[in-house]
């Protein structure tokens, strides 16, 4: 990077308004670090260019990472306006309204993104997640499906849609299939792991929900969802004192809605002193 530094400096003293140099300039000054001036030379690429999508949403991720989300935003959405039909200017807005949790407007984006691409199994995915976020769990099941209809290997949709399932207490041996079969795409994977764990818990198949989850844990030791997960099945097992163990584990990384989780402390001590 700091060779293409040099060499682009002096392109960009003959051509400064060169779509192409600044473009290249931006990607350079990524890869050194030196977000002000990546964005500056993203800035100077004409709509008009090939360059042009690729230096809307560097411009967009370089703002949000440092922290200017509200700029981002502001930013996407003039792209937006000016090319109503970019399926990528779409849905990383849209995901920039899901970072803010603003669910309504990051669903609009990205059904936008979805509707002018249809066969992209990305924008399927993340509006799938958003519906689930929004608590729509029907739309977001229809979506993952869509994932899946595109491309049958798509390990975290086979995942989301399995989970999805087995939280809602249906639908149990198609989870168990859904998840077996992410399972092969992705067999080291720590969340897939804990939901195939989570389709036995709902089957009441505790000591093989046992198995499962605390392989999961141990390769996601810091997942508050999955301690609490183990802290569940042990309790089914009649093992309050690793139940509150994991139950405590989860709280410390758990960072919001933790009132049902503290009742579940609450009740086992209560019911052990």
């Amino acid at each position: 990077y700091e060779d293409a530094e040099i060499v682009i400096r002096g392109m960009l003293k003959s051509v400064p308004d060169s779509s192409e140099i600044n473009h290249l300039a931006g990607i350079t000054y990524y890869g050194l670090e030196k977000n002000g001036l990546a964005v500056s030379h993203f800035r100077m690429v004409e709509p008009n260019t090939r360059f042009y999508d690729d230096a809307v949403v560097h411009v967009a991720f370089l703002l949000h990472e440092d922290g200017k989300t509200d700029e981002a935003i502001e930013f996407l959405q003039t792209a937006v306006e000016n090319n109503p039909e970019n399926a990528e200017f779409n849905y990383y807005l849209g995901t920039m309204y899901e970072e803010n949790e603003t669910y309504d407007l990051a669903l609009k984006y990205l059904q936008n993104a979805v509707d002018a691409d249809q066969e992209n199994e990305k924008y399927h995915f993340r509006l799938g997640v958003v519906h689930d976020k929004a608590g729509d769990k029907e739309a977001s099941s229809a979506s993952m499906r869509k994932v899946i209809e595109i491309d049958p290997e798509h390990a975290n949709a086979l995942n989301y849609l399995g989970y999805t399932y087995a939280d809602l207490g249906r639908n149990l041996d198609e989870a168990e299939r859904l998840i077996k079969e992410a399972l092969k795409h992705k067999p080291d994977d720590g969340y897939i792991t804990d939901s195939l764990g989570w389709v036995y818990y709902k089957r009441g198949q505790y000591k093989v929900a046992l198995t499962y989850l605390k392989k999961a844990v141990s390769i996601v030791p810091d997942d508050p969802i999955m301690l609490e997960h183990l802290g569940d099945t042990y309790f089914k097992l009649n093992d309050p004192k690793n139940a509150l163990k994991y139950y405590k584990m989860a709280l410390t990384k758990k960072e919001k809605d933790t009132q049902e989780l503290e009742e579940k402390i609450k009740r086992l001590i209560n019911s052990t002193n």
